[in-house]
Order: structure tokens, then sequence, then C-alpha cells
């Protein structure tokens, strides 16, 4: 093969595809172009990734630029997680020694059922990959040959309504003294800390100090999320081998973070958080000209009708912490963002929407670089962006948020589920699988999460088992023992 490919072209790598959006499968010549590459730079992986640049990554993001544009704007700490996530990569930290017989263990083992039984499925979803330069295609082969190699299983999300989601196993063992990336090698306590899970808390009382400002009128749920938002985080080229696959004969070395991994949400949470600062920095009127700059975008937002002069709106009451949210002038205060994970959520009154959805897309594209249809796929989900509308009604992080009647409820289809998974929860049933104890738990979490009384009355479920899952980790480590003992 290297006296083949000796004189293969791989240079249109290091340019981005102008007919990317509308590829349909993984041209065979680029592939090859991949294994010339490979083979140019003696196997050595970071350097063809940075010979690539560009969306793989992320030089298309000026740097000096942007920490130019927003030091002034956000806290130092969190400029210092941008920066390097952005330049040196992901993860903050990784210390690793992959024993050889570790590694051809996880190959052998190769991927989870759902792969193996969704061939056309995978393929579906490697070609998507591809064309937004997530990863570098390889074949199967080469994995001997590759440095700093890992080799991690991958399972398949099928779920109706959704694309297709290839998902990253980290965390599988194969047997007890197996290695594997997120419980040997990578360490959330390594990595920048976690702020959305209060997002959706901050959301709501956002909505409720807009009601006691703006007793008759619309307050507007909105939202919008961001495309492969853990993708574009990149892994410093040097380790990107430590986290590939092998999907349907494919080496697939990622370039992007997977999905998976448990440091990948920590990585891209510097960026996250700083979008929030930026939104609401940018929601003033006096960057009212951001409208005009995004109007391509906001034009075809369809909102709800006025509220009629006999619609009814459940009043909020003031206290000594929620004030409304104007400043003692009598002026609204800058729009904040909440953002959980890669959604940004947002409420407002009608007249002042639009100023922060446009801050809102202007801070994801002031981070993320603007859009070039002829380079890169845009950072903001247009697909999702379009699909509901304006309302005083949307439904948000799986729950239905109603701001006339000032109620979060759950969605019919999420209440369906709940009632299908209890009516399996019957005096006469004497086991379950660590899988249905985990769907039960997880419902009922969700559902608690607005019906604090709930929790209460959990507490017992829970508790159950968990002595059970120490009954069964007893037997498991037991019979552990006896079958590895004598390969130890």
């Amino acid at each position: 093969m290297i006296h083949k490919l000796r004189h293969f072209d791989f240079r249109p790598l290091s340019s981005p595809d102008p007919s990317f959006s509308t590829r349909t499968n993984i041209p065979s010549n680029r592939k090859l172009q991949f294994m010339a590459a490979v083979l140019h730079y003696n196997f050595h992986v970071a350097s063809v990734i940075r010979y690539c640049g560009h969306n793989y990554t992320n030089s298309h993001i000026n740097i000096q630029s942007l920490t130019t544009k927003i030091k002034h704007i956000i806290p130092h700490s969190i400029l210092t997680y941008i920066i390097r996530a952005l330049t040196v990569g992901a993860p903050s930290f990784i210390n690793a020694h992959n024993p050889r017989s570790n590694f051809l263990a996880y190959q052998k083992y190769g991927n989870h059922s759902t792969i193996k039984q969704n061939p056309q499925l995978v393929a579906k979803a490697l070609v998507k990959e591809d064309k937004y330069n997530f990863f570098i295609p390889l074949p199967s082969w080469m994995t001997k040959f590759l440095y700093n190699m890992h080799l991690s299983p991958e399972g398949l999300v099928i779920k109706p309504g959704k694309a297709d989601r290839l998902v990253f196993d980290a965390t599988f063992k194969i047997n007890p003294n197996s290695l594997s990336l997120n419980t040997s090698w990578t360490h959330v306590h390594d990595e920048p800390p976690i702020w959305y899970g209060t997002a959706f808390f901050r959301h709501l009382t956002r909505i409720w100090n807009l009601r006691i400002s703006y007793p008759l009128q619309d307050i507007l749920p909105w939202d919008d999320d961001v495309s492969g938002a853990f993708r574009l985080i990149k892994y410093n080229p040097e380790i990107a081998a430590a986290f590939a696959a092998i999907l349907n004969t494919t080496l697939c070395i990622p370039v992007g973070q997977n999905f998976g991994g448990n440091t990948s949400a920590q990585n891209w949470e510097g960026i996250a958080k700083a979008r929030e600062i930026i939104a609401q920095f940018f929601s003033n009127k006096k960057f009212n000209s951001l409208q005009n700059k995004h109007k391509k975008i906001l034009s075809l937002i369809q909102y709800s009708k006025h509220s009629h002069p006999k619609t009814k709106f459940v009043k909020a009451r003031s206290d000594t912490i929620h004030k409304g949210v104007l400043d003692q002038q009598g002026i609204p205060r800058n729009t904040p963002h909440n953002t959980f994970v890669d959604d940004n959520t947002i409420a407002e009154i009608r007249s002042r929407m639009p100023q922060a959805m446009a801050a809102s897309v202007e801070s994801l594209f002031l981070l993320l670089g603007y859009p070039d249809p002829t380079k890169r796929r845009s950072p903001l989900s247009m697909d999702k962006y379009y699909q509901a509308q304006c309302s005083f009604s949307k439904k948000q992080l799986g729950y239905l948020i109603n701001t006339r009647d000032m109620m979060v409820t759950f969605p019919p289809d999420k209440l369906l589920k709940m009632t299908n998974i209890l009516h399996k929860w019957h005096s006469k049933r004497k086991s379950y699988t660590i899988k249905q104890a985990a769907e039960l738990a997880g419902n009922l979490e969700f559902f608690a999460s607005t019906a604090i009384w709930l929790r209460f009355l959990t507490y017992s479920i829970k508790n159950s088992i968990l002595l059970a899952l120490r009954a069964n980790n007893v037997e498991v480590s037991s019979y552990n023992n006896r079958l590895w003992a004598p390969l130890i």
C-alpha cells in the first residue's frame, strides 16, 4: 500500500469541500487520500489532523481576535477555559498506559449489538460524521500501526422522530481488570466546572420575575440549539487515536469530542457559560443592529397570535428576592440567557424577544465561527430553530411551559410512558434487571423535578434498588474472582 500510494495526491484534504452538504456517501477517493496522508506521515495521525486544519482543528476561529472582543465581557477564568478548549484541545489532562492485552481485548469485543444489527444505519451515521469533518476514516487494518491507540465499543441510539446517534461507550469494561477511558484515564475532577444543572430553575425564575413586571402581557419562552456541540471542541491531535472505534470495517479517528466521554460536557461548558454572558451583554437596545445583521434567520420565526383583551393571566407575587425585571428607573434589565448543555433558553415579552434572539445567535457565531455554507455547517441548529412556534406555551427541556397559567406540566407522551412503566411494577413481580431499575428511577426523578413531594415518596424505591445492587455486587465480585483468578 505504501508503494501504491506513494504519489497519491492528498492535498485536497487541506481545503474544505464546498459540496459537503449534499454528500450522500464517503467517497472512496477521500478514503485513499486519508490513507495516503497517514502513510506519508509515518502513521502519525496528529500530523494528518494538523495538515487538514480548518474544521478538523478549529483553525477558522481567530482566537486572538475573539479574545480581544470578549475579554472585557466574560470573567478571566472562563476565557481561559475557552482559549484552552479551542487551541490546545480536550481533555485538559490525560496520562494513560494501555497494555497490549487490554487493547486486544477491546479489539476482539468490537461494538455493542445495536451496531452489529444496524449496519445500514451505521453507514448513514458515518456519512454525516464525515461530511461535517468530525472524524478521519481509515481502513481497519491500519489499527495495528497507529500510535496512542485505544478502541472503545460504540452503540446506536434509535429514537422515533429523532436522528440516529452514535454513542461512544467509554465506560464499558470487558472484565473487572479492563482499563477504559472514563474509568481509568480521564476524570471529571481534572476538568472545568459544570453550571448547567441550575439552568432550568433559573429559566423558570426569569419567567416568574417577568410576570411580576408584566402582569398583563404574554411572556414568550424560546430556546435555540447547537449543532453537534461536543464535536465542536476538538481533541488534542496527539491523543485523538485514544478515542477511536471501528465501525463497519472503518477505523474512525474522532477529531471532535465523542458523545459518551466523561469529560465532553465539562470541556463544552466553558463555551456555554461564555455564550450566556455574552448574549446577556448583547440583549440591550444599543446593540439593536444585531437584529438587522441576523434578519435572515429572525424573519423566518413564527409567533403566536397576540393575546385577546379578555385573556386571563395568572399573577406572580413579588418578595424580597423576586422583584421583577425592571431597574430602579423602570428600565428593563438585559435579558438573561440560561444554557442547559447546548440549549440556550430565553424568556421575554414580545417586543423585546427579537433582540434577545439576535443576541443569542450573535454570541454563538462569535465564539464558534460565523456560518459559511461552502466550508462548514452552521453551529446553530437551523432544523430545530424553526420547528417550534414562539408562543406563550412551549415544550422546553422535556417539560411543557405555559406562561399564561404559570404552570409547568409534562407532555402527554411522557405521561403515557411513565404510566406504562408503572404498570409493569406490580405486587407479584419478583425480579428486575439493572436496565429496568434505571428506567424506573430515571423517569421518577424526571417527574420529581417539578413535583418535589414525589422525591420523598421515591426514597424507599431507590433504597430498595441500592440494597439489591449491593447484594448483586457481592455475588458478581465473588464469581469474577473465581473466574479470573487463574488469569491474574
